[in-house]
């Protein structure tokens, strides 16, 4: 019984053995090729010179949680993984910073959700997004640098209001200017009519704002501006043609139901 157990022993330690120097030793566990996804801006060689391994290195020794930090270190890199496959491929995938809003300082930045500035290095790279602008921005900018400016944070957080509240909403807003006493100010694409939101309760002046333009539909060729800075009421101001002159006149009240 003593020997069988022996025997048996024996046998699994050999073949253990085996599979590791089979492991070790097989070029199948050797890297052939490395498959990088989701780059655009940052350069597949970039992207190599970052991670800690190379082709040849072997599969087992490449550190999956260290190469993940190396490219999430690289400020254009929002996320990375990193997988394993067969037949020594690996797979890396990123996710790229990109801009949810235009940023009008000094130049045209593009501006995260979380703050971060990038730069635009052509005028093609420019995507159509949303304008923010904000009195008095003295705040440093630099590329990849988080904005610590309470006027921009107010802005972005406006930005998600609509985004969250009515995402088709965005495509009708062309700049977002946060005034020097925080009060928000939205010009709508095409006619470039001014909407006052105020500082307070975006969302319900949203709606209102929605309302507002269903009832004047097509009816806006001389609304120059709409006030929601008010809680029950939205006010209307048109313009008048007066000779030469365009004179502001206030005609309608939209009161909240």
């Amino acid at each position: 019984m003593k020997k069988r157990i022996g025997k048996y022993f024996i046998v699994t330690a050999l073949l253990f053995v085996g599979a590791v120097v089979w492991v070790v030793l097989s070029p199948g566990m050797r890297v052939s090729s490395v498959f990088i996804s989701g780059n655009d801006r940052v350069s597949r060689e970039e992207i190599a010179e970052i991670m800690p391994f190379s082709t040849g290195d072997h599969m087992l020794f490449i550190p999956m949680r260290v190469t993940k930090e190396l490219l999430k270190s690289d400020p254009r890199i929002a996320w990375a993984d990193i997988r394993r496959k067969p037949k020594g491929l690996v797979e890396v995938s990123i996710g790229e910073e990109y801009p949810s809003l235009l940023l009008s300082a000094d130049r045209i930045w593009g501006l995260t959700e979380s703050g971060m500035v990038l730069p635009f290095y052509e005028s093609y790279e420019i995507p159509n997004l949303i304008v923010l602008s904000c009195a008095g921005l003295d705040d440093a900018i630099a590329p990849y640098k988080r904005i610590d400016s309470g006027s921009i944070e107010d802005g972005i957080e406006f930005y998600k209001t609509i985004r969250d509240v009515s995402p088709r909403f965005l495509d009708r807003i062309s700049e977002i200017h946060i005034k020097e006493d925080d009060e928000i100010i939205a010009i709508l694409t095409g006619d470039g009519l001014k909407v006052e939101f105020g500082n307070n309760d975006p969302k319900q002046r949203l709606m209102r704002l929605a309302s507002v333009l269903d009832h004047l539909g097509m009816d806006r060729a001389d609304v120059s501006s709409i006030d929601l800075r008010y809680s029950d009421q939205a006010i209307v101001q048109r313009i008048r043609e007066s000779g030469e002159k365009a004179l502001g006149e206030l005609c309608r009240k939209y009161t909240s139901g």
